[in-house]
């Protein structure tokens, strides 16, 4: 099946479905006691670009990116997130390769940071072309060109 993606935004339907993606995945992406803001939260925000995937039509994963951050000229994954049964399907590569046609030019860097423990989540990011810049305090921080 092919895989769509589309900027979210408040008229997307199904806005709940990439709500529950980020819930279903909160333990990978958040620790205890942390704030994981939905979708719904980031909505509107500026310098954000939130892309989300669907399988026909059915929300598959989501990423959301903010802009110029933590410098202008980078985009720092905030969040990616893939339903578990859609798994190993390539969802969060389309992802990541829509987001870097999007702003690749407005931000030529992309940057990531993950939970030292996720090791699923370094490979993952290693093998789109990021390098490790810093692995200290439990967080993995990775960094390469956009494009």
């Amino acid at each position: 099946m092919a895989i769509a993606i589309e900027a979210l935004g408040d008229e997307t339907k199904d806005l709940d479905a990439y709500d529950r993606i980020l819930i279903a995945a909160r333990g990978q992406l958040v620790r205890p006691g942390e704030h994981l803001p939905l979708c719904s939260e980031r909505l509107g925000e500026p310098d954000r670009l939130i892309l989300g995937a669907r399988l026909g039509d059915v929300p598959a994963g989501l990423l959301d990116l903010a802009l110029h951050h933590p410098e202008p000229g980078t985009a720092t994954a905030a969040v990616i997130a893939v339903d578990p049964q859609s798994r190993l399907q390539g969802i969060g590569r389309a992802l990541v390769e829509a987001a870097v046609e999007r702003i690749g030019g407005e931000c030529p860097r992309l940057a990531a940071g993950v939970h030292a423990e996720e090791r699923g989540a370094i490979t993952f990011w290693l093998a789109l072309g990021l390098a490790i810049d810093d692995d200290r305090g439990g967080i993995v921080t990775l960094s390469g060109t956009s494009g």
